[in-house]
């Protein structure tokens, strides 16, 4: 179903059956003899002030579609790819191959779930060598209660990029090959240039692995055997290093980071 106003994407979706509500559709300002203007006078309404749910049941179970948007669109529906071939064709004054005229569908953007960028307050524990306790607390409205040390982790990206003067640890996710960031080594080090009061800048690129540069520069790849968040991983690290450890302790045996119950062996490696 489509939702919309007096505009040519209501109309194109009547031509082609869909069922139309017009939430927006003032007749001001239209030609009355123009076919859009018969299309405004007869399509349902929206009423903004009724629930959504059963006027979409009541337009499904009454539609029928209206004759004029398809009529008036077209008087050769289906037969574009034919016609325009022809055309071309004729004007090059070429023979048309014999094959059948055939139009390739556009294909779909690709899809992107929905970023959430709230800043993290991570509250951590070390335990021992190279083990880590990590609780996170996601824009929590009071300093989190614990034992433990605390730093702000922030995703690039977040709504209120205030909250990107005061972090510890600066996160954002893609591909390792995605043109707008270069690479992993690439975008870690712009970070770290664009907010010098982190302490360390992780890229995700993976649900188990993250590059991560610290500010001394040293450049790492994390991988774990389960798929924790990676950010996770990045915030032990950083509470690892500021307490003044080496990463050069983690080269042989990785990090173990305690999330709740779970336990997730963390590989570290020179990036």
């Amino acid at each position: 179903m489509v939702i919309g106003d007096h505009g040519s994407v209501s109309y194109y979706a009547a031509a082609l059956g869909i069922p139309v509500l017009l939430g927006a559709a003032p007749l001001a300002g239209l030609d009355p003899d123009a076919p859009i203007s018969d299309f405004v006078r007869e399509a349902p309404r929206l009423d903004a002030a009724a629930p959504l749910r059963p006027q979409l049941d009541s337009l499904s179970a009454r539609h029928q579609p209206l004759p004029g948007p398809a009529e008036f669109t077209t008087s050769m529906p289906g037969e574009s790819a034919a016609r325009l071939r022809h055309l071309f064709y004729e004007r090059m004054h070429l023979p048309e191959p014999p094959w059948p005229a055939l139009l390739e569908p556009l294909p779909l953007p690709p899809y992107e779930p929905p970023s959430r960028t709230v800043p993290f307050r991570v509250l951590t524990r070390l335990l021992g060598a190279g083990d880590i306790a990590i609780e996170r607390y996601a824009d929590p409205r009071a300093e989190p209660v614990g034992d433990g040390e605390a730093h702000t982790a922030v995703h690039e990206d977040a709504r209120d990029q205030g909250q990107l003067a005061l972090a510890d640890v600066v996160f954002r996710e893609g591909s390792a090959t995605d043109p707008r960031f270069v690479s992993p080594a690439r975008w870690t080090a712009d970070a770290l240039d664009r907010h010098p009061h982190c302490a360390l800048a992780a890229y995700i690129t993976a649900p188990d692995s993250c590059t991560i540069r610290t500010r001394s520069g040293q450049l790492l790849d994390l991988t774990a055997e389960s798929t924790a968040d990676p950010a996770a991983y990045a915030s032990a690290l950083h509470a690892w290093l500021a307490a003044g450890k080496s990463v050069e302790e983690l080269l042989t045996d990785g990090l173990t980071v305690r999330t709740g119950a779970s336990v997730h062996r963390v590989r570290v490696t020179p990036g």
